[in-house]
């Protein structure tokens, strides 16, 4: 696909966790990307490049974005000025965390590590009706940091194949389901591929346990953020 230069215009924008901000803008005609690629947003003054995953899909009349946001941050505090309506400069398509086969899927996310795997997710099961088995493990810190799990039971109640867990590694004294990191939850399947998004920590932990494992290297795709 060729790199294209882009304004696009934001449709939607919402605060869906502590720091995790969901952005939509509507998708120019023509413009094609893979589930799982990212654009480059030109973050001004000196239209500094930002990358961030695409959750949407191929199919959706939009671009979606989950953007983590830092505080004192160039891009976060260019973000949270922005209003609907308001146009933003784009870069893309790029990236090679996508999924081009039928095998069965393990998703393993912290945080927005969430954004490129669920859209890979519901590409998957919504649009190309792919039947294998998929798990997702989803972790963050706290409480307060969780988000889309709504868009997580949809997928669920709509996909008998397709299953996921979520868990938090400093949960509060209340929290009474699953604590501690994805790494301690790993589940493999056979024959699966592993799509692994999140800090570099984790990404690294996770690799090295399905390698010890005798997962091919070449069944697990990695995304660091």
């Amino acid at each position: 696909m060729a790199l294209q230069t882009f304004f696009a215009q934001i449709i939607a924008k919402e605060l869906v966790a502590s720091h995790m901000l969901q952005i939509r803008f509507a998708k120019p005609e023509g413009f094609e990307y893979q589930a799982g690629q990212f654009l480059q947003l030109l973050v001004p003054p000196g239209a500094t490049p930002r990358s961030y995953s695409l959750s949407s899909t191929p199919t959706d009349d939009y671009l979606e974005f989950g953007v983590k946001l830092y505080e004192g941050g160039l891009a976060s505090e260019y973000f949270q000025t922005l209003t609907v309506g308001d146009q933003v400069e784009l870069k893309g398509s790029l990236g090679r965390f996508i999924n081009t086969q039928r095998d069965p899927i393990v998703g393993i996310a912290t945080g927005a590590g969430l954004v490129p795997i669920y859209g890979i997710f519901h590409d998957e099961l919504m649009n190309k009706k792919n039947q294998a088995p998929m798990h997702l493990i989803f972790g963050v810190r706290t409480e307060a940091d969780l988000f889309w799990l709504d868009r997580l039971e949809a997928l669920a109640s709509a996909n008998s194949n397709f299953t996921y867990i979520y868990t938090l590694s400093q949960p509060s004294e209340n929290w009474k389901k699953t604590r501690g990191r994805v790494s301690e939850h790993l589940t493999l399947l056979p024959e699966a591929r592993y799509f692994i998004c999140g800090n570099p920590e984790m990404v690294k932990d996770v690799r090295a346990q399905l390698l010890e494992k005798a997962v091919p290297v070449t069944n697990i795709h990695l995304e660091i953020f």
